[in-house]
């Protein structure tokens, strides 16, 4: 039988803070046209271990890193780490603060019927919490071991876990960039209403978004291309071949044409009808893109229509007043 066992420490906490001003003002620039502009600084704090159990592996030395390095290193481990507190900062991953987020929106009146909109912002994501265990995955915080004992010997429960110092080989590190930049969306639109007689409303609507440094991980471990042994064509040789990297090269976009008719209520009766045709592209919104990506270089081979992407989409809904009944 193989039994298989994880040592480190049981919890974990994390703290973070979040700070975001915002100003806004409108200006009615003529009869016809208002404007609104805004702007909003947002610092998002990097979520820190606060007994400052966490590391990454950095890949310029191949070894891992720490902020304050963990005391009593098992032997087997010391080759692999790098011995220097500080190396990384509070929480690993640097703290951002270029989070700026400008809102922009435009109304005019072309006619007394016609109006054409406008809007641009720019919109900040908090850090993914599942991201956390990219700075805790790491040796001496975390390891495995697989024990195949001999069908002859007694196993005993109080061995069954050895001490950390006779692990001969720790399992390859979870990892995140300490450059990684908060995830943002640009997002814009623009739109013609034009009411049709009393009762019906036409529009026709463009509306885009771009998402940049959303989180994609992929193995920085990966073997190169060739037929010679496997280590010989690993980066990292001293770790296993899976060093999965959390970085910020996850990217996303959406582009949309829609026309909504709308008769507002009378006689008893509305109706509402839309139509879109779109598209949305990205590298990484299904589990294989976003974990298994195929080349650690060249993670734009994982884009594609997202596994969201749905080209036509059409919608009707109304309301009737029955003729009988309160």
């Amino acid at each position: 039988s193989t039994c298989t066992g994880a040592f480190g420490t049981s919890r974990s906490d994390y703290r973070s803070m979040t700070i975001a001003p915002f100003f806004d003002d409108v200006w009615n620039v003529s009869n016809r046209l208002t404007l609104q502009m805004g702007i909003r600084w947002e610092y998002l704090a990097p979520w820190r271990e606060i007994n400052d159990q966490e590391g990454a592996f950095d890949l310029a030395s191949g070894k891992i890193g720490y902020h304050k390095v963990p005391a009593n290193l098992p032997a087997s481990l010391l080759p692999l780490v790098i011995q220097q507190d500080g190396f990384y900062p509070e929480g690993i991953v640097k703290k951002d603060l270029n989070n700026w987020g400008p809102r922009l929106g435009a109304t005019y009146n072309l006619t007394d019927k016609m109006v054409v909109r406008t809007g641009f912002g720019v919109y900040y994501d908090n850090l993914n919490l599942n991201e956390l265990q990219f700075m805790r995955l790491v040796p001496p915080f975390y390891g495995s071991y697989s024990l195949q004992p001999n069908a002859s010997t007694l196993v005993l429960a109080e061995t069954l876990f050895p001490s950390i110092d006779n692990i001969a080989q720790f399992p390859a590190p979870f990892s995140i960039g300490p450059d990684n930049r908060t995830p943002y969306t640009t997002q814009w639109n623009v739109n013609l209403q034009r009411s049709l007689g009393r009762e019906y409303l036409l529009e026709i609507a463009y509306t885009a978004s771009r998402s940049r440094n959303l989180a994609k991980r992929y193995n920085v471990n990966q073997a190169d291309f060739g037929t010679t042994p496997q280590i010989t064509r690993l980066p990292y040789p001293a770790f296993q071949p899976a060093i999965l990297y959390s970085s910020d090269d996850g990217t996303a976009s959406f582009k949309g044409l829609s026309v909504r008719l709308e008769k507002r209520y009378s006689a008893g009766l509305f109706f509402l009808a839309n139509y879109q045709l779109s598209e949305n592209r990205d590298n990484g919104s299904g589990e294989v893109e976003a974990n298994d990506t195929a080349y650690r270089t060249n993670l734009d081979a994982d884009e594609s229509l997202s596994r969201y992407n749905q080209k036509h989409r059409a919608a009707i809904s109304f309301g009737y007043e029955l003729p009988f009944g309160e």
